[in-house]
Parts: C-alpha cells; structure tokens; sequence
C-alpha cells in the first residue's frame, strides 16, 4: 500500500457575518478559538485509489461533493467526503442562518473551500509512499451517551496507523461516535471541539498527521460531560488519544490493501420540515421529478 496526506486550514474570516451550525439561529462567532482544517488521506493499492476527506464543519452535501470531484478531474480515483459534524463551525448546509427563514451559507466561503478540498486532495495524491497499517479497536466508556434511549451506547474508537518500513508512524486515523458538541449553544466561538483537541494531542506524541472521521452519532451520540467547557473538551479529546494510542502500540503493522464499493440510493421524501426548508431555500432542493432524494453508501 500507498498513502499520501495533505490538509489545509479552512477557518472563515470574521470580517463579516459567520452564522454558526448546529444549534438555533443567530448565533454569530465572536473569535476563533482554534482552526478548523480539511484533512485528505490518499491510499493506494494495486487497483484502486481512494482519498478520504475529512472536514472540520457541520457537513457538506453531496452536489458539493460532485463540484470538488469535478474540480479535481481525477480519473479512476475514489474521493470520498465526511464532515466532523462540528457545532462550532459555520454554517455550511443553510438552517442556522440569522433566523429562521434566512439562509445561513456564505457563497463565497463555499467557493473558496471547494477549491482548498480540491488541492488537498492533489496534494495527498502527489505525496504517496510505501506504508504498512496498524488496525484495531478499543471501547472507552464514559466519554459519550445517547441522549435519546440511555441503554443504546457505542463507545467503540476503531483506529488505522501508517507507518513506513522502519516503523515510524505516517498518518494516524481516529473514527467514534459522539457528536463534536462538547462546547454548547452559548459558545461563540469557532473550535473543531473535541477532535481537534484529539488530532493536537495525537500529533505531538507521533510526530505525524492525525485525521478524524464521526462514526454513527445521530442516534442520538453526545458528550457525557460535566459542564460546556474547553476544558471539558481538553479532557475528553486527550482521552481518546490517549487510549487509542496504547491501542495502536499493541499491533504490528501489515501489508495491507483498499477496495471502495459505491451504490446510489433514493428515497421518497415524506419529512414535512425538510420540504418547508426547500420551500424557504434554506436547503438545496435536489428531489428529481419523482421527488426522490439521491444518495449513496460506500464501503470501504
């Protein structure tokens, strides 16, 4: 196996307006606490080559998705998109605008993170080197809750190192469920929450990239925290680098190998409160003529 890594920072100027996601409406960012960055992940084996992003925002639907691949113009390269699904980030899906009737998306700031994705993704590309990979799993209770049925909990970190043939670590990957929300609604300020704390910690004990994906949080995976505080988030992040990373000491990197499986799916839409969101424009309204919403699973 290849892999290749690239990031860049993403974090929106406060020269004007920024609605922050995730929350209610109106809830303009004050400072920026810390950055937020889009982070890509080439992996190549002998038939195919993916490139995992990850971003630090609310999410990022799927035509923008297709405008990044299109800017790319990458053939035979699988390019596959997630959002950290922070709630201190802007707002980049339209419903947390300054009310309720007011789309919250910045046009500009769209543009110009496509085009930053689309070069992280090259840049990945042009930097593969021969790895092996670490894999493995760990549970780490009391970090995360479901806030909707208590006795449903996944406190599952799947983890992926890339080392290089002397065993030094290449890029890290950290995947769990729990939303990046340990800050509240009353918090002002931009911060990538716990991932980002997570990532940081990583980095300084590998001396290599980190990059971190959500795993199923909307069931509905929050924070079991004391209170909505920075330091909670220190907390909780440095956790989970700490156990993922005595993790990842117990296994031995192996030769390894990528495949991606992509199917398209549709649905009727019957949610009434997504056709109001259409009906304000607050959302893209991509229903077909049929009024099936198109979408996709991948397995990778």
């Amino acid at each position: 196996m290849n892999i290749g890594y690239a990031q860049m920072v993403i974090t929106p100027a406060l020269e004007k307006p920024v609605y922050l996601a995730g929350f209610g409406n109106n809830r303009r960012a004050e400072t920026i606490h810390d950055d937020l960055y889009a982070r890509a992940l080439a992996m190549q084996t002998d038939q195919t080559t993916l490139v995992l992003v990850a971003l630090d925002l609310i999410g990022f639907f799927r035509p923008d998705v297709y405008d990044v691949i299109e800017r790319v113009k990458t053939a035979g390269v699988a390019v596959l998109i997630a959002s950290t699904h922070t709630h201190h980030g802007p707002d980049t899906m339209g419903l947390w605008g300054p009310d309720d009737k007011t789309c919250g998306v910045d046009a500009e700031y769209m543009s110009a993170i496509k085009e930053k994705i689309a070069a992280i993704i090259l840049a990945s590309l042009s930097d593969l080197q021969p790895a092996s990979a670490k894999w493995t799993s760990v549970h780490v209770p009391g970090l995360a809750k479901n806030a909707r049925n208590p006795e449903i909990v996944d406190d599952e970190l799947t983890l992926a190192q890339f080392v290089n043939e002397s065993g030094k670590p290449l890029v890290t990957l950290f995947n769990f469920p729990c939303h990046p929300e340990v800050l509240w609604e009353h918090n002002p300020h931009i911060t990538a929450d716990y991932p980002g704390v997570l990532r940081t910690e990583v980095e300084q004990q590998t001396g290599a990239p980190c990059i971190f994906f959500s795993g199923a949080l909307g069931g509905m995976m929050t924070p079991d925290v004391k209170d909505h505080s920075f330091e909670e988030a220190e907390f909780m992040g440095k956790k989970l680098a700490q156990v993922g990373l005595e993790a990842l000491s117990k296994v031995e990197g192996q030769r390894s190998y990528v495949s991606v499986e992509q199917r398209e799916i549709k649905a009727k839409l019957t949610n009434i409160l997504y056709k109001l969101a259409f009906g304000r424009k607050l959302l893209p309204d991509t229903r077909d003529k049929h009024g099936f919403i198109h979408t996709e699973v991948n397995l990778i």
